[in-house]
């Protein structure tokens, strides 16, 4: 008898010792059943954030030409990008800065407009890639009418990058001093390098850089006239909600001008 109580008992406490792990599984669930655990919380999507002013830089050409501090070695445009990428901005195009200064809309917590002026044939063949890797984008003011010369980005190059998410602008077609133009030669300067850019790229042209930066009421009012929605200037400065949309500032940037310039150059807008 005693034995068969023993066994009993043996018998229950296993099958108690059972049900209690299933029920502790039960409740827990196995690790494939759990909802996953993110390391990282996902970043944050562009958009959400309000600016009156922002940092539009402007570059020329890349490429390593002693004494010429138009031409930014592709070696020190590395670095800044590099700057900008660890810093955390965050690159918008000029239609992008139009909707985030006069529209309201959302942009990212530290936008940055990068800009190339002229079409340049390094634009392509050096810049480019370092954007590609930095993970920007920038906007290219082309002189029409030299594209496909020697030294000057191709229609096919524009079109790629295009594709390649940059921004298309206007610089005239021949690049001339427009406030030294009559009426009509003004005019044509600017309804013909729209049309050109228009007709190759397949997308509205609505922003312009004024050639030497060169410009005056009476541009201004051809500009508008011509159906450019924003013209970009040489003067020094941020892009500023409170100033015209045809009279945006830049940041001038040039060969050695050092990462501590530049940094200061894109942290205070009254630099």
């Amino acid at each position: 008898m005693t034995n068969y109580w023993f066994v009993i008992k043996n018998r229950v406490g296993a099958c108690a010792l059972s049900l209690l792990l299933l029920f502790l599984c039960m409740g827990c669930g196995s690790p494939q059943e759990q909802a996953p655990q993110e390391e990282n919380p996902p970043v944050q999507e562009a958009g959400g954030f309000v600016h009156t002013q922002i940092p539009v830089l402007y570059y020329h050409a890349v490429r390593l030409e002693e004494g010429n501090e138009l031409c930014m070695p592709p070696e020190q445009l590395a670095e800044q990008l590099n700057y900008l990428r660890e810093q955390g901005y965050r690159s918008i195009h000029l239609a992008d800065l139009y909707e985030g200064l006069y529209a309201g809309a959302g942009l990212p917590e530290k936008p940055i407009v990068i800009t190339f002026d002229d079409g340049y044939l390094d634009n392509y063949e050096n810049a480019w890639p370092l954007f590609q890797k930095y993970g920007f984008s920038a906007t290219v003011f082309v002189i029409t009418d030299a594209v496909g010369t020697s030294g000057y980005l191709t229609w096919p190059q524009l079109q790629t990058l295009r594709d390649g998410g940059w921004e298309i602008a206007g610089h005239t077609a021949t690049h001339p001093y427009l406030t030294d133009l009559s009426v009509s030669a003004l005019q044509d300067e600017l309804a013909r390098s729209k049309k050109d850019l228009e007709d190759q790229l397949g997308q509205p042209v609505r922003f312009l850089a004024y050639p030497y930066g060169a410009y005056n009421a009476g541009v201004m009012q051809a500009v508008r006239d011509s159906g450019y929605q924003l013209a970009v200037t040489t003067e020094r400065g941020w892009a500023q909600q409170k100033d015209s949309a045809l009279e945006m500032k830049r940041v001038y940037c040039y060969a050695n001008m050092g990462l501590a310039e530049f940094e200061r150059r894109i942290t205070r807008a009254d630099y």
